[in-house]
């Protein structure tokens, strides 16, 4: 069950920092932001998390320009590589898979930066 819990996280990392963009952010004194998602549901997530899997094209193009360094991403969509115009900003992190078919496995193991 653990390997699923971390899975969880893993997924929603990507969608919890732009949440905290889009729609603002209130830290707790545990180190943890509380973000809503896109359905309405209030979250919680590290304030600093050190393992953040891209698993979308969109998020590729995002997250990075927030400051934050995924250590696993998806090739784009259609190709076996990440998208041209992102190469230098994704130079050196592992590809865990293609859009819609990560290898959740690779994903799971992928060490925090």
């Amino acid at each position: 069950m653990a390997p699923l819990r971390r899975l969880g996280g893993l997924l929603l990392a990507p969608a919890a920092v732009l949440a905290a963009v889009a729609c603002g952010v209130s830290s707790t004194p545990a180190a943890v932001r509380e973000v809503k998602d896109a359905t309405g549901t209030l979250i919680k997530v590290p304030a600093a998390p050190q393992r953040v899997v891209i698993l979308t094209q969109e998020d590729l193009d995002s997250v990075p320009a927030l400051g934050v360094k995924p250590v696993g991403i998806t090739n784009g969509q259609g190709i076996g590589t990440p998208p041209a115009y992102l190469a230098g900003e994704v130079r050196g992190i592992p590809i865990v898979g293609n859009l819609l078919q990560p290898v959740i496995d690779k994903a799971v193991e992928a060490p925090p930066w």
